[in-house]
């Protein structure tokens, strides 16, 4: 099977994630959203997968690397642009003539596993008001035929019912209570999970007065000071610090960020000093490090 991946520019252009924001990067659980997307194509059997990126990105061309990691064949094609011609060129290969194809884009994940035993072409809707986070699952006749032609014919849509997504701060919480939900299940474990709902990862630290309300996982190495409360429907990531009498609920932290002692978050996504609010669709830098900051 062939896959094809859309990177998205660098945030900045929109008003949901701050300038340099990297969206496939974004944590969902213990692992980046494009982890868990490179490694359901692995599971479908995807041997050959074109990366579209941007441009040339230092960051995001060493996790892809050759492909090894995955259990497959990564080429990286630079300009969106070129959508068209890498489609054509990955065809022309008698090994991939017969092979289905897969394309979407590399921050948003559905769940495969609502089409199986499927062998017609369609667009996988995510978002009926965004065609861009929708996915497309062409036949190998249908492929073939649109790289010949250039045109596709009238693809049925197929709403997915569970989805990955960290396109906007909202999106990005809605995928994590998927997951800690069971609503979107993985196959790759995450954390063992200590109580019913509650998944904590190695080495991490919460002390005995505080409060975990499920669902609600804790990453590795991450600190919950005295007195906290956190869940439900939250996550903190590893090497995070959530200080004393501090509640979190309905929110994610990101990767190595300390949040300071008595505060209360929620309904937001903190990555370091940058707090991305839900209720308001906007974002905003915090100053003092006392609050929150990237360690």
């Amino acid at each position: 099977m062939i896959a094809i991946l859309l990177f998205p520019e660098l945030s900045g252009t929109t008003d949901t994630w701050s300038p340099s924001t990297d969206t496939c990067q974004l944590p969902i659980m213990d692992r980046p959203i494009l982890q868990h997307v490179l490694e359901s194509l692995g599971d479908l059997g995807v041997t050959t997968l074109h990366t579209l990126l941007p441009s040339f990105e230092i960051e995001r061309q060493k996790f892809l690397g050759d492909g090894s990691r995955w259990g497959m064949s990564i080429l990286t094609w630079y300009g969106l642009e070129l959508i068209d011609e890498c489609l054509f060129e990955s065809l022309q290969r008698p090994a991939d003539s017969a092979e289905p194809v897969l394309i979407g884009p590399a921050d948003c994940l559905p769940n495969f596993s609502e089409l199986r035993n499927s062998d017609s072409s369609k667009i996988l809707v995510l978002d009926p008001n965004n065609d861009s986070r929708n996915w497309i699952s062409l036949t190998a006749t249908d492929a073939t035929s649109f790289f010949q032609f250039g045109s596709l014919p009238n693809l049925p849509r197929v709403q997915i019912n569970s989805w990955l997504d960290s396109g906007t701060p909202e999106k990005l919480l809605q995928s994590q209570s998927a997951i800690l939900s069971g609503v979107f299940p993985l196959t790759h474990a995450f954390a063992q999970e200590k109580e019913p709902g509650i998944w904590i990862g190695r080495h991490a630290n919460v002390h005995p007065t505080a409060r975990l309300i499920p669902p609600v996982y804790v990453g590795t190495s991450a600190h919950i000071e005295r007195n906290a409360v956190v869940g439900p429907n939250a996550v903190i990531s590893k090497r995070d610090i959530v200080g004393e009498s501090t509640i979190v609920e309905n929110a994610m932290v990101g990767y190595h960020t300390a949040v300071g002692p008595h505060l209360r978050l929620n309904d937001g996504v903190l990555l370091g000093d940058m707090l991305h609010s839900t209720r308001n669709a906007t974002y905003l830098r915090i100053c003092d490090s006392i609050l929150a900051t990237e360690i």
